[in-house]
């Protein structure tokens, strides 16, 4: 325990035992009226050996009373009391030199002889201020209710381990006295809180009554309702059994909707295809289309040209026909002449015969002026074959005129898809090619000829086709 700075160079150390009986706080408002500030210190705790030891603690009226109030029962108070006034007496045997137990109700009565004894027991000193103070401060504890009290204090003068403790605990504490509270006063207060509780029991019957009317009427709506709950319940039983019929139903129809959706998606994406394939072969009807017509175009011009053939042939056969009169008459003639040649042989030596001219002289020379043409265009076509600019594959895809003939697709560009302006694969744009570079427009020549032969070497560029 430590004191105010008037009590600092009086006591180093002083330790206070507060038995928790009546509670730490009550026990250290005693103190703090007798003029000290106490540091509790715990039952099982081990003291200071050389600081002086004070053990204070509640009469067991007072604490038993207040126990029953905070709503303890009876023997477990008194037994908690026992327990914690047996631990106080052990300490204070184990530290009987050191050791000062009191009552703290008498304490704070007497606080001037409690100051004589702790002055001469342990050098103590108490200023006369806080002992005066002390004597006309008003009493600290409160005694708990009048029944409680008249309980506790019957306890304390019948139950036997009270009886057996109590001298004990007179025994080692000071002697300081304090009255407790006259038995005729506690049956007043009792007899007052009695008849108080009586007028409340009363009052509670009648209140009591009045409830039970109520309780009653209650009862009667609460059967009522349990009525009306079991005609709900069989209706809400009802009700679940169709919810649950509707529920299996619609989940019959989901599962049926989600069938159909399912089907529906599918003949949709077949209806997509068959629309796509629809469209390629609508699209290759028009292709075919396009070509026949083509076609029936080249056939006329085939049927006029067969029959100005065949007109031409009737011209030719009558022309063979007067050509075979006018070579009999040339044979007659070659007989004479022949017959005049001999003569003229037999007349003279001299003269020598003409040279003979075969009658196919004529187309072997057309033959022969032909060739080196013939040979150019096979030489041509080998280039166009053999160029990387050339893609037989994508040519015959943009040109389907080419694959139907069956034509060679080299072949075809040189002699006629050149001179068209069509182009001979993807990396070279034969239209593009000829706008750009007119000279080669103007010459009629194949434009990817001319940049093979020419146009590369001359650092002429090639146009790349732009699709779209």
């Amino acid at each position: 325990m430590t004191h105010d700075n008037t009590l600092a160079n009086q006591q180093e150390a002083c330790a206070a035992i507060l038995a928790p009986m009546g509670g730490a706080d009550v026990m250290q408002a005693y103190f703090q009226q007798l003029g000290l500030l106490l540091t509790p210190l715990a039952i099982d705790a081990d003291a200071p050996e050389s600081a002086p030891l004070l053990l204070a603690y509640t009469p067991p009226q007072i604490a038993i009373a207040q126990a029953l109030d905070a709503g303890v029962q009876p023997e477990q108070a008194v037994s908690d009391w026992c327990r914690q006034a047996r631990n106080l007496i052990d300490y204070y045997i184990t530290n009987p030199a050191n050791a000062s137990a009191f009552c703290a109700p008498a304490a704070l009565l007497q606080s001037g002889l409690l100051s004589q004894w702790l002055s001469e027991r342990h050098g103590i000193e108490f200023p006369e201020a806080a002992i005066e103070a002390n004597i006309e401060a008003p009493l600290a504890w409160e005694r708990g209710s009048p029944l409680s009290s008249l309980t506790a204090s019957l306890f304390v003068a019948t139950h036997p381990d009270v009886l057996e403790v109590m001298p004990e605990l007179q025994a080692i504490s000071l002697p300081l006295a304090w009255a407790e509270e006259p038995a005729s006063e506690l049956h007043q207060r009792a007899h007052s809180q009695i008849a108080g509780t009586s007028l409340q029991l009363t009052q509670a019957k009648e209140g009591g009554e009045l409830i039970l009317g109520q309780l009653h009427s209650v009862q009667e709506q609460l059967e009522a309702y349990h009525q009306d709950n079991n005609v709900i319940t069989q209706e809400l039983s009802v009700a679940n059994a169709d919810k649950a019929a509707l529920q299996e139903a619609l989940n019959s129809a989901q599962s049926a909707s989600a069938e159909s959706a399912q089907t529906i998606k599918a003949l949709e994406a077949e209806l997509a295809d068959a629309k796509g394939e629809a469209k390629l072969v609508l699209d290759q009807l028009f292709l075919v289309q396009e070509q026949l017509e083509e076609y029936y175009l080249k056939n006329k011009e085939l049927e006029q040209t067969q029959t100005d053939s065949l007109k031409k042939a009737e011209d030719l056969k009558q022309k063979v026909q007067q050509l075979d009169g006018e070579l009999s008459a040339e044979r007659q003639a070659k007989d004479v002449v022949a017959n005049d040649v001999k003569t003229l042989l037999d007349l003279g030596k001299t003269l020598q015969p003409a040279p003979k001219r075969s009658m196919l002289s004529p187309a072997r020379a057309m033959v022969k002026n032909l060739s080196p043409k013939h040979r150019q265009l096979k030489k041509d076509v080998e280039l166009v074959r053999q160029s990387e600019l050339f893609d037989r594959e994508w040519y015959l895809e943009h040109n389907p005129d080419v694959l139907f003939t069956g034509a060679d697709p080299a072949a075809h560009y040189v002699l006629h898809g050149g001179p068209e302006g069509r182009s001979p694969g993807p990396a070279f744009d034969a239209e593009r090619y000829l706008t750009t570079y007119q000279d080669v427009a103007d010459s009629g020549m194949n434009p990817l000829l001319h940049y093979l032969k020419f146009g590369k070497a001359e650092g002429r560029e090639c146009q790349v086709r732009l699709e779209g």
